[in-house]
């Protein structure tokens, strides 16, 4: 008897695959639609965190000592990482970089759990410059340089 009904469910399920099936495949009234996906923002900018600019803007002032006294030379980009910041909110003056041997430029930071590091150079003129490595962490009052090592003198 068992036999019997589980042959007769397979026969009676088969059948109606068949049936739904035969018509093809079930039409989709609108596109698939990934909820979440349609609104995920567009990616930041290359590279650019939202610390990056108090970074270079702590190493700016801290380090090289750049403010409304001693304003700073050209910005220049480095290997495309140039973040576009609001450098008036941090009290500077960066103009950019157009050409010429004076300027001074910033790679992207490297964040960590201890904070942050980030390489810099500055040029005064044909063969007049250094490059330094940058350690800062973040205290309660914003990004501090902790260190800078100097990694090459031209």
């Amino acid at each position: 008897m068992r036999i019997r009904v589980s042959v007769l469910s397979l026969t009676l399920v088969g059948a109606a695959c068949l049936s739904a099936c035969a018509g093809g495949p079930p039409q989709v009234s609108e596109p698939i639609r990934h909820v979440g996906l349609d609104e995920a923002p567009a990616p930041p900018a290359i590279g650019l965190h939202d610390n990056d600019c108090a970074v270079i803007a702590a190493v700016a002032k801290q380090h090289y000592q750049f403010g409304p006294d001693t304003p700073p030379p050209p910005l220049r980009g480095e290997n495309g990482y140039a973040p576009a910041c609001d450098w008036k909110t941090f009290d500077l003056a960066f103009t950019p970089w157009t050409d010429g041997l004076r300027y001074v430029a910033f790679a992207m930071p490297v964040y960590d759990a201890e904070g942050a590091t980030v390489e810099t150079s500055i040029m005064h003129g044909p063969l007049a410059g250094t490059g330094y490595s940058c350690r800062l962490a973040l205290s309660v009052d914003g990004w501090r340089v902790s260190a800078c090592t100097q990694a090459w003198v031209n």
